[in-house]
């Protein structure tokens, strides 16, 4: 379902949102569900480029991090990823409530993860 949703917000997005809408979430199985998987994506990336390719700046050797170096700092990338939803689907909440929408917290995040 996580997939399909990311999909259809590409391709047909009011589709999309509608189905996201009707969907019911409790926090923590909408982190664990949607919002983790997708959090993934980049600091695995960024594990597997900086120490399989690394980057290079002009004609100089290309630089690498080992492995025990990228670790932690993909492992802190994921927990900024979860806390910067988490922050940004509070201050939509704080938004929906500013302008009268009144909003669930739960709705917010979702918002804020896709």
């Amino acid at each position: 379902m996580l997939f399909r949703n990311v999909w259809l917000l590409l391709t047909e997005p009011q589709d999309a949102w509608s189905t996201i809408r009707e969907s019911e979430w409790a926090v923590v199985e909408l982190y664990i569900r949607v919002i983790a998987p997708l959090a993934l994506i980049s600091p695995v990336a960024g594990y597997i480029g900086t120490t399989q390719f690394g980057w290079q700046i002009g004609a100089g050797q290309p630089v690498k991090l080992s492995a025990a170096s990228a670790l932690p700092i993909s492992i802190v990338y994921f927990g900024a990823i979860l806390v910067s939803v988490f922050v940004i689907g509070l201050l939509i909440h704080w938004m929906s409530e500013t302008y009268g929408g009144r909003k669930p917290l739960v709705r917010c995040i979702a918002l804020a993860a896709y």
